[in-house]
């Protein structure tokens, strides 16, 4: 997951992550001139799309939106919504419908509707979306690296004697 700290300081909540959050990837923009810019850069180079989601541009539907490369879905801040940066490097807007007065849902129900329904949309279109084994194992390093007392110096401990067994 990526946050950008432009105006707002991301914190873990601890008491409602209930420890999912030792399970997630981290990477925080806020150090820059413009780490909204340089976050959705750094997505792009790596092949990412960029989907905002917002009411008010002209967009995809969800049901519609191209499943056929890795994307960023982007929620703004519950008061102001995406920035501007966001709206200019966006290659994608969706709106998630909804019925009342209320403009936008609270961010995290908004977040739980999109992946939901682009869980569903992958799975029902047998569309692949699974981590290859090679993905698998070091994700499963880096995980078993931050459950473990000293994980970081056991895995180079490891990998040390295994380079020992190949010479």
């Amino acid at each position: 997951m990526r946050t950008i700290k432009k105006n707002n300081e991301y914190k873990i909540q601890r008491y409602i992550s209930r420890g999912a959050g030792r399970w997630v990837h981290l990477y925080g923009y806020g150090s820059g001139i413009n780490p909204t810019l340089e976050c959705l850069n750094e997505l792009k180079s790596i092949g990412y799309k960029i989907v905002a989601t917002t009411p008010h541009e002209k967009y995809t539907k969800l049901s519609e939106l191209p499943l056929d490369c890795p994307m960023a879905l982007v929620f703004g801040t519950e008061m102001d919504g995406i920035s501007s940066e966001v709206i200019d490097n966006a290659d994608y807007f969706v709106k998630i419908p909804m019925y009342g007065f209320t403009e936008s849902y609270n961010i995290s129900i908004a977040v739980a509707l999109t992946l939901q329904s682009i869980r569903n949309r992958l799975q029902n279109e047998n569309i692949s979306f699974d981590l290859s084994k090679e993905e698998q194992i070091k994700l499963k390093i880096k995980w078993a690296t931050k459950i473990i007392r000293d994980g970081d110096k056991i895995e180079q401990e490891i990998r040390r004697r295994l380079m020992e067994k190949t010479k």
